[in-house]
């Protein structure tokens, strides 16, 4: 619900195009990202062209993600992640495991 909050609130008071939306890898931070702005993800729905537009790329990147201090910090495979988030792109991880 508080993401659903956090969109309510960017898709009301935003006038300025947005190019790309980076997340970290961990799932809940794709998550965060994913719900937090619907309006701007590009799936493979039946949208009008001009919504299509409208979309932007979201990039999956290592380096803003937190710290690997604990064994619960640690990432999923990118495969298995990315089976699940279609709409990420991934090709910026270098690495398959933490």
């Amino acid at each position: 619900d508080q993401a659903a909050s956090v969109a309510s609130s960017i898709m009301n008071s935003t006038n300025q195009p947005d190019l790309l939306l980076v997340t970290s890898t961990l799932t809940r931070c794709i998550q965060t990202a994913l719900l937090s702005f619907p309006h701007l993800v590009n799936s493979n729905d039946n949208s009008s062209r001009e919504e299509k537009k409208k979309k932007i790329p979201f990039v999956a990147h290592e380096s803003i993600r937190e710290t690997v201090n604990y064994a619960c910090d640690r990432r999923r495979p990118i495969t298995e992640i990315a089976t699940e988030f279609s709409m990420v792109d991934f090709s910026a991880v270098a690495h398959e495991h933490d």
